[in-house]
């Protein structure tokens, strides 16, 4: 039998890859600023990660964010960590278009002068529920993915997951509370907003 394990759903978001800042990638000094998710499901939140900020005398202790569209709109700012570094966190509304681009800008002034860096995020289809259900172990499970994932790739990796425990390749997995709303979840590798749960709903 399989030995029972609860473990927080956010374990698996927290041990995927970081995203790669542009500036870190391409060994260019200053700030830099990029997506930890490059796809986002409408409905679910974004985050923008940046680090090589200025913290020092004459420059702001915060970075503001626009969002671009036919003009900027301000989206909010960012408080800038001592190293330098700092997190911008919104929710996509769930009526956004699946396809559609979010194109950012955040800057920072220092002694008047603003530096500005951009970073893009792709809006998917909103989290959605997948056709029937799975068994495993004599146990039925409903599955629930969202951008990037489609179902039948999300079956292939938590099925195996609640079977054996041991996550699949380029998946981050961990079993969860069930009052959460689901038992399972799996994180796709480098994208944290691909994800699929599983609840269970029945014995098979």
């Amino acid at each position: 039998m399989r030995p029972a394990k609860l473990f927080c759903a956010a374990a698996a978001i927290a041990a995927a890859p970081a995203a790669v800042l542009p500036g870190a990638a391409a060994g260019h000094d200053g700030p830099a600023m990029a997506p930890d998710s490059r796809l986002v499901s409408a409905g679910d939140s974004y985050s923008l990660v940046a680090e090589g900020w200025s913290t020092g005398d004459g420059c702001e202790s915060r970075v503001w964010i626009t969002r671009m569209l036919n003009h900027s709109v301000p989206a909010g700012s960012a408080r800038i960590r001592d190293d330098g570094s700092f997190t911008f966190i919104r929710r996509i509304p769930r009526s956004t278009p699946a396809g559609a681009r979010l194109r950012f800008q955040g800057t920072q002034y220092c002694d008047g002068i603003g530096t500005t860096r951009e970073a893009t995020v792709r809006v998917g289809r909103p989290e959605h529920g997948c056709p029937g259900s799975i068994g495993v172990d004599g146990k039925a499970y409903v599955l629930r993915v969202t951008a990037g994932l489609r179902c039948a790739r999300g079956a292939g990796a938590i099925g195996p997951f609640i079977d054996t425990d041991i996550p699949p390749l380029g998946f981050e997995c961990a079993w969860s509370d069930p009052a959460v709303g689901y038992d399972a979840v799996c994180t796709k590798a480098g994208n944290q907003a691909s994800r699929v749960t599983a609840k269970r709903i029945s014995e098979v």
